[in-house]
């Protein structure tokens, strides 16, 4: 295997046991059923607008930003940051709202060189 593509690879996975590392020391908490109720529908909606994003939108986030953000963005992207972006789907023209609980919803987007969309494919994850 190509070396830059077993060090993103360790990379990522590093990266992924650290952002569940704090989640599995902190002591568990009965999900209350209004937030779960909030939660499906936050879901749905951000569902059916990625749903049109896909049919309308731009491919990255990053290219739906003002051409100056947008030429930064890209330029980070390539110097091998990642960028992200808090997500915020409105139900029904409201903010999401869950009693008791919070909703965090991001999206992040990588530039990995001298990798094909098919190699980037076999390790995507679905959360």
């Amino acid at each position: 295997m190509n070396p830059s593509i077993l060090k993103t690879v360790a990379v990522a996975l590093l990266f992924g046991f650290l952002c569940f590392l704090p989640a599995r020391a902190a002591n568990a908490i009965e999900l209350k059923k209004e937030a779960a109720t909030a939660y499906d529908r936050y879901l749905a909606a951000s569902e059916a607008k990625m749903k049109r994003e896909m049919q309308s939108g731009p491919f990255l986030f990053v290219d739906a930003l003002p051409e100056n953000s947008r030429r930064d963005a890209y330029a980070k992207l390539r110097g091998g940051e990642v960028e992200t972006m808090r997500m915020i789907t409105n139900q029904q023209g409201q903010p999401a709202l869950a009693a008791q609980a919070l909703i965090h919803d991001w999206i992040g987007v990588v530039f990995i060189p001298n990798v094909s969309m098919a190699q980037a494919q076999i390790g995507r994850a679905h959360v």
